[in-house]
């Protein structure tokens, strides 16, 4: 690859002058024959702008529940509606709170924690407790 300061070099020898400036002269057509150059196309019509075609706007329509891909959840949902109510959360809690109890692991963390803080050990009425509370919170907690 040809340079400016390969160009440069060249002038800076001892030979004469002349040859000197025709070693330049060679050095800085070897830099302009390996330079990128874009040239633009030629245009042969002239080119006016275009009209722009008048876009049709469609009316806005109201998003309805009953019209998306959820309007059968009203059927078959349990809650008979789009949304659950609070006789489902409460029928759902009842049967998770049912296979917590089966397992038994809760139940003895309840107890133990209880111990620890010195409380009376009535196990199934914290029990009784945690469910209540559960049960308040449950329309507002994530169900994944």
């Amino acid at each position: 690859a040809v340079d400016a300061c390969t160009a440069l070099q060249t002038c800076s020898g001892s030979k004469s002058i002349q040859h000197k400036a025709k070693r330049f002269d060679q050095s800085l057509s070897d830099l302009r024959r390996n330079r990128y150059i874009y040239t633009a196309p030629m245009q042969t019509k002239k080119q006016g702008l275009r009209k722009q075609q008048p876009v049709s706007v469609l009316p806005k329509s109201t998003w309805h529940l009953e019209d998306s891909i959820w309007s059968s959840r009203a059927k078959l949902c349990d809650a008979k509606a789009f949304l659950d109510t609070e006789k489902v959360y409460k029928k759902m809690l009842e049967k998770d709170w049912a296979r917590v109890l089966e397992i038994g692991k809760l139940t003895r963390h309840v107890e133990r924690t209880e111990a620890k803080a010195g409380g009376d050990n009535d196990g199934g009425n914290e029990m009784n407790d945690v469910f209540h509370e559960l049960l308040s919170a449950a329309p507002v907690l994530p169900i994944a």
